[in-house]
């Protein structure tokens, strides 16, 4: 599935409108690196296989037919040839090793560096293989479709418009219900509260909401080390560290400024024949059969595509090292709005107060948004919220956020509803052992609905106080009433309290 979506993009080019799962960092990795690699994999296939890479003749000329050039050029192309100056280098036939003088100064590269280029552009595409093969298999819905549908939100009018924008916050509803917790009491949860307040990345579990969130964080993770991969592997392939001035430096240390001091090689005049990078000439070794024994042949040759190769590796040294730089600043930015109270809330609250749905004004509303946001959303739902913002833009999320919370306030309110009237029901069923105001023992022990029953049991308590009070004040008028002349034989009935009734 994910092949075939990558050879669709690439029939339709989409590197400006792709939307995706993705931050702007993740795309300059998989989308804008590998269509650059792309590019110049396709230059350097059509000067190697199409054009004349290499360009060799023979200075002691034996025959002169057009066949016998081309043999040697082709020859002398996959054999590889050396780069030593053509003054040292001897070719001596009495001498059966003499070719080990020149082991070190071979070069081959430039015949596989349009495969390399190739394989660059899978290496930086592989992180967001593993990525979408994690967010397709176990997220629970489509998210990547998802948000292209939020995308069409924005071209939507009318009557359109609002059923779509109904069925994305009942999608996200139905897939963030679905990932939550099935046991919410006990001393697991207070552990699992502590642990995902303090240190919310040691826990890995999409019942919690922090699957998707950790799955990312290693995803770029992967980036980071194939930007810093791409580095060590043009080093190893360009053979810098057999360069004499390179003898006594370090890996890490040719790897991180070879492209610079390339260019500044470049820049100041410096050609390939003192840096050793990228020849533009080499010799060739010939090797020719005649009756009675066999001997070599000098050979001189012209690298016209390094020239390419040159302007090519210098710019892609920059770019990766570019990358690595972005790769390495987009994780503390993604720690900090998830490991964060207040990143992980700013985004969404920063929405609802633009709705009006919160504010500070309204008495409890910012609490509740950060209720919303810890309760409902949690770690992944805020991460979906902000790659939400980054595809579809600020008005469409803030219509979708405020919708949300309403789903999750009237959710929330019918709940509370039928908790409160099953606190009112059991403290009328308890309310001769509780005449201090205590809680009922079965009545439930929420937090969030401790303000709540504490307010039905002191107001019982004094509609209970207060009818007591109108009992005793009316009692002998009562009385009084009841035996009068003109109800002869009636009935001494005392008044009563009404019972006292609780809502909220």
């Amino acid at each position: 599935m994910v092949v075939q979506e990558f050879l669709d993009r690439m029939s339709k080019m989409e590197v400006l409108t792709y939307v995706g799962l993705d931050d702007w960092f993740d795309r300059l990795n998989f989308l804008i690196t590998v269509w650059l690699l792309l590019l110049m994999s396709t230059v350097t296939t059509v000067k190697t296989y199409f054009l004349q890479p290499i360009i060799c003749y023979i200075p002691n000329i034996v025959g002169s037919h057009e066949g016998q050039a081309a043999y040697i050029t082709n020859y002398c192309y996959t054999e590889g040839t050396y780069n030593v100056p053509l003054a040292e280098f001897k070719v001596d036939n009495e001498n059966p090793r003499w070719m080990e003088a020149y082991k070190d100064k071979k070069i081959y590269y430039y015949q596989w560096l349009p495969f390399v280029l190739g394989l660059q552009g899978v290496l930086c595409y592989a992180p967001r293989i593993v990525w979408y093969l994690f967010i397709n298999n176990r997220s629970g819905t489509d998210l990547t479709q998802l948000v292209r549908q939020t995308v069409e939100l924005q071209k939507a009018e009318g009557d359109r418009r609002e059923k779509l924008m109904k069925h994305l916050c009942r999608q996200i509803e139905l897939w963030i219900r679905g990932n939550m917790p099935i046991h919410k009491n006990g001393k697991c949860k207070t552990v699992r509260d502590f642990v995902l307040n303090w240190a919310p990345g040691l826990l890995w579990s999409k019942r919690l909401g922090t699957w998707l969130i950790i799955v990312y964080l290693l995803v770029k993770l992967f980036y980071i080390c194939n930007a810093a991969g791409q580095l060590v592997l043009m080093t190893r392939l360009l053979q810098l560290t057999e360069l004499p001035e390179n003898k006594n430096s370090s890996l890490l240390r040719i790897t991180s400024t070879f492209g610079a001091d390339l260019l500044r090689d470049l820049l100041q005049g410096r050609d390939w024949q003192n840096t050793g990078v990228f020849p533009r000439s080499g010799c060739c070794a010939i090797e020719t059969r005649q009756a009675s024994s066999s001997q070599f042949i000098f050979a001189q040759c012209a690298l016209p595509v390094n020239m390419i190769h040159e302007k090519l590796y210098i710019f892609l040294w920059f770019w990766f090292v570019f990358l690595l730089l972005m790769n390495v600043l987009s994780v503390p930015l993604w720690l900090f709005r998830f490991c964060s109270a207040y990143g992980r809330s700013s985004t969404v609250i920063k929405h609802l107060r633009l709705s009006g749905a919160v504010s500070k004004e309204k008495s409890g509303s910012i609490d509740a948004g950060l209720e919303f946001c810890r309760e409902f959303l949690r770690f992944d739902g805020v991460f979906l919220v902000h790659m939400l913002v980054l595809n579809a833009g600020e008005v469409v999320v803030t219509d979708m956020c405020t919708e949300l919370f309403s789903i999750y306030n009237a959710s929330y309110r019918e709940q509370l509803d039928e908790v409160v009237s099953e606190a009112g029901s059991a403290g009328r069923r308890h309310r001769h052992r509780n005449e201090n105001g205590r809680l009922p023992p079965n009545l439930p022990s929420d937090p969030q609905l401790m303000p709540l029953v504490a307010k039905c049991n002191s107001s019982s308590s004094l509609n209970r106080r207060n009818g007591q009070r109108r009992g005793l004040q009316t009692l002998s008028e009562d009385v009084a009433e009841a035996q009068t002349p003109s109800s002869p034989g009636a009935d001494l009935r005392l008044p009563t309290a009404p019972p006292a009734e609780c809502s909220v």
